[in-house]
């Protein structure tokens, strides 16, 4: 067996965020009186992620920029004399209960937790990833989660994983798998272990950072886990990145 020991992503890797955020948006919008049309969504996907990124690179705390968030999308659409944070609630709320898997993901780890040991590392807040994962069907399947809002640190940061390794020894057979170049994929790097970027979407790669592995699809994932990758790639001619 190449890995039997492995970290997985949570968001967009084993459950859909982009429909969880879709669903939770909508319900917030609606409780505000707001039209939910694709611009707003969108306003919201783009302003989110920009303040994700920040908090990657350790540039601000989520108690600063989950309100901010909504303050900014609200001022952007001319509801400035709504209240942001109350928003940011009412969404955070909606989020705990919207839950929905990727497909395959349960079988994903059914298998895998067949050979190795299945632990989920997250950025996600611990209300919301706790609430969307222990009331569904995946946490028998794995030894335990890392969510950066319990450790203080978030992912990819160096720190995160030295947290991470007082549980979990580091040893060569390590792996980390999830959809993030700059979240899952440098969390390997930094960490010195070997990752597996899931790029559903075939995007291309246009940073520095270098997966060992990159599939298309989670039914590709147990055989990079059993080191029959690279061989079934090059009999295959199944997509494969270096």
């Amino acid at each position: 067996m190449r890995y039997t020991k492995l970290f997985i992503d949570v968001d967009d890797t084993l459950l859909d965020f982009k429909m969880a955020e879709k669903e939770s948006l909508r319900r917030t919008a609606e409780h505000f009186g707001i039209p939910f049309t694709s611009e707003f969504h969108q306003a919201y996907h783009e302003i989110n992620i920009s303040y994700w990124k920040l908090h990657e690179q350790g540039l601000i705390g989520k108690e600063e920029f989950l309100p901010q968030r909504f303050i900014d999308l609200l001022d952007r659409f001319g509801y400035g004399h709504l209240d942001g944070h109350a928003a940011n609630t009412f969404y955070h709320n909606a989020l705990c209960e919207s839950a929905f898997m990727m497909p395959g993901a349960e079988e994903l780890l059914k298998e895998l937790s067949q050979y190795a040991e299945i632990w989920l590392v997250t950025n996600g807040d611990s209300d919301v990833q706790t609430g969307r994962l222990y009331g569904g069907p995946l946490m028998k399947y794995v030894k335990g989660m890392f969510i950066s809002d319990e450790l203080g640190a978030p992912k990819p940061s160096k720190e995160f994983f030295d947290i991470v390794f007082g549980t979990v020894p580091h040893t060569d057979d390590m792996l980390i798998i999830g959809d993030s170049l700059t979240s899952d994929i440098r969390g390997g790097e930094n960490a010195a272990m070997d990752s597996c970027w899931f790029n559903p979407e075939g995007a291309e790669n246009t940073t520095l950072i270098r997966p060992t592995y990159t599939v298309r699809t989670l039914e590709e994932i147990p055989a990079v886990v059993r080191g029959e990758w690279l061989r079934q790639a090059h009999e295959e001619g199944s997509y494969a990145g270096m």
